[in-house]
C-alpha cells in the first residue's frame, strides 16, 4: 500500500473517533505531526480540516498536499501511520505483504509459517 494511501486511511478512521485509547493517542500524534508539516500552508491545513469532515470529497486535495509538503516522505510520520493502520484496519495493513506473479506453475504455497508437501506428475509418495 502506498504511503499516501495509508496516511489518508488512518486519518479518515481516526476522524470518526477511536474506541481504543492507545489508537486514539497514535492518531493524535499522527495528526499533530501532519499539522506541523503543514504549518504556514493554509491550503494544506484547510484540506486536512475538511477531510476530517468529508473524506470522500477532500481525499484528492489532501493527497496533493501530503505529496507537495513531503509528508509522505517523512519516515517518522510513516512509522506512526503504519502502526496505527495495524490497529484500526488490520486487514488493509497486511495487504501488499506478498506480491507474487507466477506463470505456468504446478503449485504455489504462500504465507507465513507453512509446512507444505507437494507431489506432481508421476512421482511416488515415499510414505
Amino acid at each position: 500500500m502506498e504511503p499516501v494511501t495509508i496516511i489518508l486511511a488512518v486519518l479518515a478512521a481516526g476522524a470518526s473517533g477511536l474506541a481504543d485509547a492507545a489508537a486514539q493517542d497514535l492518531y493524535d500524534k499522527l495528526k499533530l505531526m501532519v499539522v506541523k508539516k503543514f504549518n504556514g500552508k493554509p491550503e494544506a491545513e484547510l484540506a486536512l480540516a475538511k477531510y476530517q469532515e468529508k473524506p470522500e470529497i477532500w481525499a484528492e486535495p489532501l493527497k496533493a498536499e501530503l505529496i507537495e509538503t513531503k509528508v509522505v516522505q517523512d519516515n517518522e510520520i510513516l512509522r506512526v501511520a503504519e502502526e496505527l493502520m495495524k490497529v484500526v484496519k488490520p486487514q488493509q495493513a497486511s495487504v501488499g505483504k506478498f506480491n507474487v506473479q507466477a506463470e505456468k506453475i504446478e503449485g504455489l504455497a504462500q504465507g507465513d509459517n507453512q509446512r507444505v508437501q507437494m507431489n506432481f506428475g508421476n512421482q511416488k509418495n515415499n510414505h
